[in-house]
């Protein structure tokens, strides 16, 4: 998000890195509340339960672009809550270091819908 925004160094404080989110209107949320998953990759996901998005966007209703980091997030929310009218739905490389594809070629997708 640093080199997304130009807003370098990287600070440590994690304080600080809510600020740079927050400075720029984004909220953060996982699509998943929990689940079981032997590693880290999102191909052993299993029982999972999908967070309350419906409650969030009654509470958010500002809300109009959703950003996935990867195809797996986006196929679990689409699954539970299907497409939103007036919200613009992004899937975007995964930034985990599983996803091989070049920092600069992610960023260079993700600066795309900001």
């Amino acid at each position: 998000m640093y080199t997304l925004f130009n807003e370098l160094p990287i600070d440590e404080k994690f304080e600080d890195k809510i600020k740079l989110i927050q400075n720029h209107t984004i909220g953060l949320w996982d699509v998943l509340q929990n689940c079981e998953r032997k590693g880290s990759l999102d191909i052993h996901i299993k029982n999972q339960k999908e967070n309350d998005f419906i409650s969030l966007f009654k509470k958010y209703p500002q809300v109009k672009k959703i950003i996935f980091n990867g195809k797996e997030s986006h196929k679990y929310f689409f699954k539970k809550v299907g497409q939103i009218k007036g919200i613009t739905y992004y899937v975007m490389p995964s930034t985990s270091p599983a996803n091989t594809m070049s920092f600069d070629k992610k960023l260079e997708i993700w600066s795309s819908c900001f």
